[in-house]
């Protein structure tokens, strides 16, 4: 108790006290984020014109040779160009839908406004009006971002995806999984809203940290819904039929004494060829999940599908879940201790072109103005860092499946090779990118550790 008060004072002195300072009132904040955006923009083209480099060096001879042979190289090729050529051109698109957004901002604001007084729908100097005014701009906004990145996913999945052989999504289920993307984010996002303009006008100065014990809980709880809810809105799940595969499955369960006995069959190929396979769910809802384009992909061989999920039940044993959540909830922490400094600065909101009209209105203009701001400053390099951090638990996972005895190497390999990956990547553009580790990376530190084990037992 006595650790939480001091807490608190020290906290609440630098947040309310030391920055409050006319200097930052007096910023253009909407600048600073296009500026933001306009720097990761050009960080983004420089790493894909690095990518580019590396793929025109060709096949990696000495690297790949007796892993992967040039012939499958060139299979892979392709794919990998042509993805880092359209991406300088949705780069482009997505850089402009960014910047008209930012601008009409406080024109969607100002229309969603007219619309409810117009219609008398609602009292708009009242709580439940005001509170509607939140989710009119959220439905209005998000039908913005949904028209204007429909090009780009048209793009990647019927024309990119597909002339590799890699799509498999017919129109119907496009709309039907656009849809349900849209209206399950649109729920969300005004839960969110309304939660936390409740929690500012409730909680006064200590709001800051209200506000990431509410948005922490939410991350938990879909954390915990995710496969049992929100997975099947996309895809079936089905039991493992009786047959070698569940046999060996229920071998490998008993093996690590993983607490989970939900084994199930995901329909992957109803949208893409592209395999995978994970462990999910938390607080009982826990779930091996196997795509079936990865049966497909490892030739049926069971030995080969136990290396790969032996490789996520290991990421289940050492509980990476947990603390990639713990890590999550930190740079949530962090980002609502900053929205504390800035929060009585009027610059943040009026920056944009908002009015501000002392309603609770401000307190939601408040938050969705630093949330941009934050997002576009501070999230790409927090998405490095948890892309460095994310490759570590991958080592550790593939350990884990060398550790029960599996050739995780091979099947590495072959899901590299179906799913064309990228076998010649450029160490910067990988290191900003990938939550993954190389393959040549994977299967030496796989290699190294078998060795080790090998040495151990002699």
């Amino acid at each position: 108790m006595f650790f939480w008060t001091k807490f608190y004072d020290v906290t609440n002195y630098i947040v309310y006290d030391l920055f409050q300072d006319p200097y930052f009132d007096t910023l253009d904040y909407r600048y600073f984020l296009l500026c933001c955006y306009g720097f990761f923009f050009c960080v983004e083209q420089y790493l894909r014109l690095r990518k580019r480099f590396a793929l025109y060096k060709g096949y990696p001879k000495e690297d790949l040779k007796g892993i992967v042979t040039e012939e499958e190289y060139n299979e892979s090729y392709p794919y990998n160009m042509y993805k880092n050529g359209w991406g300088f051109c949705t780069d482009t698109y997505a850089t402009v839908n960014t910047v008209l957004m930012v601008f009409y901002w406080p024109v969607f604001w100002g229309y969603t406004h007219d619309i409810l007084a117009a219609h008398n729908v609602v009292n708009m100097d009242e709580r439940n009006g005001q509170m509607a005014h939140v989710c009119l701009f959220t439905v209005f906004t998000s039908l913005a971002d949904l028209a204007l990145g429909l090009p780009v996913s048209l793009l990647r999945t019927f024309h990119i995806e597909e002339k590799f052989g890699f799509n498999n999504t017919t129109a119907t289920v496009f709309v039907s999984d656009t849809l349900k993307s849209f209206l399950m984010n649109l729920v969300i996002s005004n839960i969110m809203s309304c939660g936390m303009v409740f929690i500012v006008e409730w909680a006064g100065q200590k709001a800051w940290f209200y506000l990431w014990v509410y948005v922490s809980i939410l991350v938990f709880v879909l954390n915990t819904l995710y496969p049992v809810l929100i997975a099947p809105l996309f895809n079936t799940f089905t039991p493992l039929e009786d047959g070698k595969l569940k046999t060996g499955i229920e071998a490998l369960i008993k093996q690590t004494g993983l607490d989970c006995r939900k084994v199930f069959m995901v329909d992957g190929s109803k949208q893409s060829n592209h395999s995978n396979a994970y462990v999910a769910g938390m607080c009982g809802t826990k779930r091996i999940v196997i795509y079936d384009t990865l049966v497909k992909d490892l030739d049926n061989d069971v030995d080969a599908i136990k290396a790969v999920v032996g490789h996520e039940i290991g990421h289940s044993i050492f509980h990476h879940n947990w603390m990639l959540l713990v890590a999550s909830l930190g740079n949530i922490f962090v980002m609502f201790f900053s929205y504390g400094l800035v929060e009585n600065v009027p610059a943040v909101v009026t920056s944009f072109g908002f009015e501000l009209t002392s309603t609770r209105q401000d307190t939601f203009l408040k938050i969705h103005c630093f949330l941009a701001l934050y997002g576009m400053a501070i999230m790409p390099f927090w998405s490095v860092l948890m892309n460095a951090m994310v490759r570590q638990l991958e080592y550790s996972a593939d350990r884990y499946a060398v550790q029960l005895g599996y050739d995780i190497n091979s099947s590495l390999v072959k899901i590299s090779k179906t799913n064309k990956a990228d076998l010649n990547p450029d160490w910067l553009h990988s290191m900003w990118h990938h939550n993954h580790p190389t393959l040549l990376e994977r299967l030496d530190a796989a290699t190294l550790y078998k060795e080790g084990l090998e040495k151990k037992k002699k």
